[in-house]
């Protein structure tokens, strides 16, 4: 498969909902993709409005930014693009980890997806 050079913030895989400006990442969009992650994580039921929930955990003043594995940098790099930066976000106390894209083209920072972070890492 072809390596993409740089994500098209436009492009529907993204499907963008909408752009919020955090206290700890600064101005990030966040796109549907990572809406429907973070519904899948909560299959329970337990969360009513998931767009709310997530919306206000990304609020969160102590969120940081967390090292990545080389391993997983490479893979995010193919998928995302060799151009753009790559981190992860999250809160010490929390499963999830949010993957944060940082678009070389349009220095947008696009919350482009999460997952839940391995036991004790």
């Amino acid at each position: 498969s072809a390596v993409k050079s740089s994500i098209d913030i436009e492009h529907k895989d993204y499907r963008i909902q909408e752009t919020i400006n955090t206290p700890a990442i600064g101005e990030i969009v966040v796109t549907e993709h990572a809406v429907d992650r973070y519904v899948q994580y909560h299959r329970s039921g337990e969360i009513k409005t998931p767009w709310v929930s997530l919306i206000s955990r990304l609020m969160n003043p102590d969120l940081k930014q967390f090292p990545l594995d080389q391993r997983i940098v490479e893979h995010k790099k193919r998928k995302y693009g060799s151009d753009n930066e790559i981190h992860i976000w999250g809160h010490e106390s929390s499963a999830h980890r949010y993957v944060v894209i940082k678009d070389h083209k349009s220095g947008k920072s696009i919350l482009a997806t999460l997952f839940k972070r391995a036991t004790g890492v």
